[in-house]
């Protein structure tokens, strides 16, 4: 490749959108600006890295989903009545997307390990 067509190439490399280098989301839940609830956790098998799961209302579960704790960086965590309406009305615990089983949970709309750590 000549010089000329090598310097133009790198030209239009650098003129082309950066991938996102921020950092993930702390450890909660956050609401984005779409209204879409995401659960940012700490990864069990790669310790300092986090990842996001993402509540899907036509399935009524919680799907992983790739760059959802990336998404939620910078945004204000859900407070705990905000989380406990969500988890009355879905029945499921916004904080470790586990279902709510126990009556007193899904009364309270989060789950007693939980409850007791947020």
């Amino acid at each position: 490749m000549p010089f000329e067509a090598a310097s133009i190439v790198i030209s239009e490399l650098l003129k082309a959108p950066r991938r996102n280098n921020s950092a993930p989301a702390e450890v909660g839940v956050y609401r984005l600006a779409d209204g879409t609830i995401v659960s940012v956790y700490n990864s069990r098998n790669n310790p300092g890295r986090r990842y996001g799961k993402v509540w899907d209302d036509d399935a009524q579960t919680w799907i992983y989903t790739r760059g959802a704790a990336f998404k939620a960086a910078g945004l204000p965590r859900l407070t705990l009545e905000e989380i406990a309406a969500f988890g009355k009305v879905t029945v499921q615990c916004a904080i470790c997307c586990r279902t709510l089983t126990r009556t007193e949970s899904k009364a309270r709309g989060i789950g007693p390990v939980c409850a007791s750590r947020y």
